[in-house]
C-alpha cells in the first residue's frame, strides 16, 4: 500500500503514518546541513548588531542648557555615554564632567568645544580619543583623565590642569602637533613605554595662575618616551615649575627649552639639539643628571 501525505525527516527515515521504512535520501541531509548554517548566520548576525549597537557615537548637544556630562538629555542620541560609545563634544558647547564614574570608549573635543572635568569628577577612556580645531580639555584641582590608549592633539588643541592635583594617566602615545598646547599645573604619569611627542609648534607650558604655592603650580612629567620637536617652556611667575621626573629621552630629541622665571627641574639626563632661552628664573639639575642643549 502507498504511503501518501507530508513527512517528517527522522534519523529512522520512517513513514510516520504507517511505519514503513523509507530510504534514506539526501535531500533530508542536505535540508538539515541548511537548517545548521542558518543558526550559525543567525547567531552570527546578532552578534554582529549587539556589537554595532553598544558602539553609538553620542553628541553633546546641551539640549537642557546645564553643562552636565551626567545629563542625558544633553546628547544625542538620548544617553549618557557608556562602554563602546564614542563621545563627541559639539563645535562651540561647554560640557562639565560633574560624575567620578564618566565613561566612554573614546573622546573627541572638535572646533572650540570645551571640556571640563570638575573636581569632583572623572573621566575614563578605553581606547585613542583626540583633541583638535581649537577645542580644549580643562582638569580642575582634583580632577582625572583616564585614557587606555592614546591622546592627540592638533589644530590649536589646547590641554589645560588648574593645579598640580589634577592628573592624567594614559597607556598608548600622546602626540601635540600643530600648534596645540599642554599647559597649566598637573600631572602627566605615562604608564607604558609609548612616546610623548611634540611635533612641529606644539608646546609644553608651565605657567599656571593658581595656588599659592610651587607644589600647587607645577607641569610634572614622568615615565614615556620623550621624542620630536617642539617646545618645553615655563613662564608666568616665580611659582611655575616645569619638571621631568622620569621616563626616557629620545636620542633625537630637537625640542627647545624656554625659561622666562619660575623653575625648570630636570631629575633625567636630557640632550636636544633644540635651543635654550634662559631670560630669568631657574633651572635646576639633579646632581646624578645633565641637560645638554644645541647652540641658539
Amino acid at each position: 500500500m502507498a504511503c501518501e501525505g507530508v513527512f517528517e525527516f527522522r534519523l529512522d527515515t520512517t513513514c510516520p503514518r504507517c511505519g514503513v521504512p523509507r530510504p534514506a535520501d539526501k535531500e533530508h541531509n542536505m535540508t538539515s546541513n541548511r537548517t545548521q548554517l542558518a543558526r550559525a548566520l543567525l547567531v552570527g548576525c546578532l552578534a554582529f548588531v549587539t556589537a554595532y549597537a553598544r558602539a553609538t557615537e553620542r553628541h553633546f548637544t546641551d539640549a537642557t542648557a546645564d553643562h552636565k556630562w551626567s545629563t542625558a538629555n544633553n546628547w544625542n542620541p538620548s544617553g549618557v555615554p557608556t562602554d563602546g560609545d564614542h563621545a563627541v563634544i559639539d563645535s562651540n558647547k561647554l560640557c562639565n564632567v560633574d560624575i567620578l564614574n564618566a565613561r566612554a570608549d573614546s573622546f573627541e573635543v572638535v572646533t572650540t568645544a570645551r571640556l571640563v572635568i570638575l573636581g569632583s569628577g572623572a573621566l575614563e577612556m578605553d581606547s585613542n580619543s583626540s583633541i583638535a580645531d581649537a577645542g580644549g580639555v580643562q582638569l580642575n584641582q582634583g580632577a582625572e583623565l583616564l585614557i587606555s590608549g592614546s591622546l592627540t592633539l592638533s589644530g590649536n588643541g589646547s590641554l589645560r590642569g588648574l593645579r598640580t592635583t589634577a592628573t592624567i594617566k594614559f597607556t598608548g602615545n600622546y602626540d601635540l602637533a600643530n600648534t596645540s598646547t599642554i599647559e597649566g599645573a598637573m600631572i602627566i604619569q605615562h604608564q607604558s613605554t609609548g612616546r610623548f611627542r611634540l611635533i612641529n609648534d606644539g608646546l609644553v607650558h608651565a605657567n599656571a595662575d593658581e595656588g599659592q604655592s610651587q607644589s600647587d603650580r607645577t607641569l610634572l612629567l614622568t615615565e614615556g618616551t620623550f621624542r620630536g620637536s617642539g617646545e618645553y617652556k615655563v613662564s608666568h611667575d616665580s611659582r611655575c615649575k616645569l619638571e621631568f621626573a622620569g621616563g626616557v629621552i629620545d636620542t633625537g630629541l630637537a625640542a627647545d627649552f624656554t625659561v622666562e622665571a619660575g623653575t625648570l627641574a630636570i631629575n633625567e639626563d636630557i640632550t636636544t639639539t633644540g635651543h635654550l632661552t634662559f631670560t630669568g628664573g631657574t633651572i635646576v639639575v639633579d646632581d646624578n643628571d645633565a641637560f645638554t642643549a644645541g647652540s641658539p
